[in-house]
């Protein structure tokens, strides 16, 4: 029976994870660029679940391939479920990808935009303001420094007129790995047998699985970067608040794709029900 590019499909997802992406978790920019790519792939297998769906389960078939009882209603709500909920979750990691480039940390790059025109472009964040007005500021200020001999730093710089700098362009198979999911659908026969259809929809709760992997993946390395430095938050609220914000909903979104599998072992229940049935006698002619 022909799967989903299995092995293909696995590889190109952990190709995403945090920990195989060392060169994106030194910035900002970097971190939130990850954080969009577990979103594309999220999304991506959105789509793969809404596909399978239609091709398990056509809503539109001629009368001798539309598929009817209650098991099989039962596997189309849990596939279309499944489809909702991974789109919604795409959306949050969307979001979070917005968030993620809003909380900068000590001699990571930024670009300042402030009051001091000739001085606009990029500079590195050296952390907080250290002038002797430092106790009359209102709210948080911020010292950036070109690390150049030839210039002072900037003192007293207000972490609306910095933002992340922009993150150099990075070879993530995104691309690759949605090509692989159609590629296949693509080829699967219309309308597939019970038997089939279960090795189909496993192949995406798998699927999930790993995508939950590379979500989660995010956690763990944006709390080893920022513990113990300096962090700012560039919309000038509470570093230690959005921090706490991203990370946990970042959880939270590992723990809404495992229900996503969920949804998709109910599918499969479901198909092994109907993959049990005898036999239909053939119609007389």
């Amino acid at each position: 029976m022909r799967g989903l590019n299995t092995a293909t499909v696995i590889d190109l997802l952990n190709c995403l994870r945090a920990d195989r992406n060392p060169e994106l978790t030194a910035t900002a920019a970097g971190r939130s660029t990850g954080i969009t790519a577990a979103a594309a792939a999220t999304q991506s297998l959105a789509s793969a679940i809404a596909d399978v769906a239609d091709t398990i389960c056509p809503l539109r078939a001629d009368t001798s391939q539309r598929r009817t009882g209650e098991h099989w209603r039962d596997v189309r709500h849990a596939c279309d479920l499944a489809a909702e909920r991974t789109s919604g979750l795409a959306d949050q990691l969307t979001r979070l990808a917005d968030e993620a480039r809003l909380l900068v940390t000590d001699m990571e790059p930024v670009h300042y935009r402030g009051s001091i025109p000739s001085r606009h472009g990029p500079h590195v964040l050296a952390g907080p303001c250290g002038c002797r007005r430092r106790h009359q500021h209102r709210g948080d200020r911020l010292r950036l420094s070109l690390l150049l001999e030839d210039f002072d730093d900037l003192l007293c710089v207000r972490p609306r007129s910095i933002t992340a700098a922009p993150d150099e362009p990075h070879d993530l198979p995104l691309a690759a790995f949605d090509t692989a999911l159609r590629e296949a659908i693509a080829a699967l026969p219309s309308v597939p047998a019970a038997r089939h259809a279960i090795c189909l929809v496993q192949n995406l709760s798998l699927f999930t699985g790993r995508t939950r992997t590379v979500v989660t993946s995010w956690v763990a390395t944006i709390d080893q970067r920022l513990h113990g430095r300096f962090v700012t938050s560039l919309d000038g609220t509470s570093p230690a608040d959005r921090h706490n914000g991203l990370t946990s909903r970042l959880v939270q979104t590992g723990t809404a794709l495992g229900r996503v599998q969920t949804d998709l072992h109910s599918a499969v229940n479901a198909l092994r029900v109907i993959d049990a049935e005898p036999p239909r006698p053939a119609a007389p002619h």
